[in-house]
């Protein structure tokens, strides 16, 4: 008979130590936490229109008239951060447009100035080239 104590016991102690590694591996994770609570939430809804007092019209009426409340709600925040935040947009947009122009200025001056070296170069070669001679022995003569 003590050795089926001393089994139930060993039993009962993994039981409890496989528990308490799992509940203390667990990490809280607030997604999941903010899925429970929205779980909750629902079946304390459906609970609660089941057991209400009201007839189904009347019950029917306050959850149409609780969902339209939501969705002006959830409208009028939406406006309110939309205005909210539509000033720094546009000074976004502002700051990107000028940029762009800036960049583009600088673009067109880098090219100009390019083309301007270019071309100097090209004078040069082509005057150097005019003084340029073959004597007969195939020497080149002037530069």
């Amino acid at each position: 008979m003590e050795g089926v104590t001393v089994k139930q016991n060993c039993i009962t102690m993994n039981y409890k130590r496989t528990i308490s590694k799992y509940l203390d591996n667990r990490k809280t994770d607030p997604a999941r936490v903010v899925v429970a609570l929205l779980a909750g939430l629902a079946v304390g809804a459906v609970l609660g229109v089941l057991f209400a007092p009201e007839s189904g019209e009347e019950t029917r009426y306050r959850i149409s008239d609780g969902a339209k409340g939501l969705a002006n709600g959830a409208k009028d925040r939406f406006q309110a951060m939309k205005s909210r935040f539509r000033p720094e947009l546009d000074r976004i947009s502002e700051d990107g447009a000028e940029m762009a122009k800036d960049v583009k200025s600088k673009a067109k001056s880098a090219i100009s100035t390019a083309k301007d070296s270019v071309e100097n170069a090209t004078d040069k070669i082509k005057s150097k080239a005019k003084n340029v001679s073959v004597d007969q022995n195939g020497s080149i003569q002037g530069i």
